[in-house]
Protein backbone atom coordinates (compact mmCIF):
# COMPACT_ATOMS: atom_id res chain seq x y z
CA UNK A 1 0.00 0.00 0.00
CA UNK A 2 1.60 3.28 -0.95
CA UNK A 3 2.26 6.22 1.63
CA UNK A 4 3.65 9.06 -0.32
CA UNK A 5 4.75 12.93 1.45
CA UNK A 6 1.44 13.94 -0.05
CA UNK A 7 -0.50 10.98 1.42
CA UNK A 8 1.41 10.18 4.71
CA UNK A 9 -0.87 7.30 6.28
CA UNK A 10 -2.61 5.29 4.96
CA UNK A 11 -5.06 2.26 6.08
CA UNK A 12 -5.84 -1.20 5.73
CA UNK A 13 -8.07 -3.65 7.71
CA UNK A 14 -7.69 -7.22 7.28
CA UNK A 15 -8.73 -10.61 8.58
CA UNK A 16 -6.17 -13.51 9.65
CA UNK A 17 -6.67 -17.36 10.30
CA UNK A 18 -4.72 -18.38 13.22
CA UNK A 19 -0.88 -18.36 12.90
CA UNK A 20 -0.70 -16.29 9.76
CA UNK A 21 2.25 -14.08 8.57
CA UNK A 22 2.16 -10.58 7.49
CA UNK A 23 5.06 -9.43 5.31
CA UNK A 24 6.35 -6.63 3.23
CA UNK A 25 8.73 -3.80 2.38
CA UNK A 26 9.27 -0.40 3.78
CA UNK A 27 10.87 2.40 1.33
CA UNK A 28 10.59 5.89 0.74
CA UNK A 29 11.20 7.12 -2.86
CA UNK A 30 11.76 3.51 -3.91
CA UNK A 31 15.09 3.31 -0.99
CA UNK A 32 14.05 0.48 1.93
CA UNK A 33 13.74 2.01 4.91
CA UNK A 34 15.81 0.02 7.37
CA UNK A 35 15.13 1.34 10.86
CA UNK A 36 11.14 1.60 10.92
CA UNK A 37 9.34 -0.96 13.42
CA UNK A 38 5.54 -2.49 11.91
CA UNK A 39 3.05 -2.69 14.67
CA UNK A 40 0.32 -4.99 14.43
CA UNK A 41 -2.96 -4.79 16.60
CA UNK A 42 -6.47 -6.45 16.91
CA UNK A 43 -8.57 -3.99 15.48
CA UNK A 44 -11.15 -3.07 18.77
CA UNK A 45 -8.30 -2.14 20.93
CA UNK A 46 -6.49 1.31 21.32
CA UNK A 47 -3.53 -0.17 24.34
CA UNK A 48 -0.65 -1.84 23.35
CA UNK A 49 0.65 -3.73 20.30
CA UNK A 50 0.63 -7.35 20.01
CA UNK A 51 3.41 -8.07 17.57
CA UNK A 52 6.11 -5.46 16.25
CA UNK A 53 8.60 -6.41 14.08
CA UNK A 54 12.05 -3.98 12.61
CA UNK A 55 12.86 -4.09 8.90
CA UNK A 56 16.04 -5.41 7.95
CA UNK A 57 18.23 -3.81 5.54
CA UNK A 58 16.24 -4.17 2.25
CA UNK A 59 13.31 -2.70 4.26
CA UNK A 60 11.63 -6.11 4.61
CA UNK A 61 9.63 -7.06 7.46
CA UNK A 62 7.51 -10.15 9.34
CA UNK A 63 5.04 -10.79 12.06
CA UNK A 64 4.36 -14.33 12.70
CA UNK A 65 2.48 -16.14 14.07
CA UNK A 66 -0.96 -14.06 14.71
CA UNK A 67 -3.65 -14.79 16.13
CA UNK A 68 -6.91 -15.11 14.09
CA UNK A 69 -8.82 -11.81 14.03
CA UNK A 70 -9.02 -8.11 12.55
CA UNK A 71 -5.70 -6.22 12.31
CA UNK A 72 -4.15 -2.63 12.08
CA UNK A 73 -0.28 -2.28 10.73
CA UNK A 74 1.51 1.24 11.83
CA UNK A 75 4.46 1.99 10.47
CA UNK A 76 7.04 4.18 12.26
Amino acid sequence: MPVNESSPTATADFTLEEGRTVSGHVSLSGTPLQWPSVNAWLQGTQCCFDVWAGTDGNGYYELKGLPQGTYRLRVQ
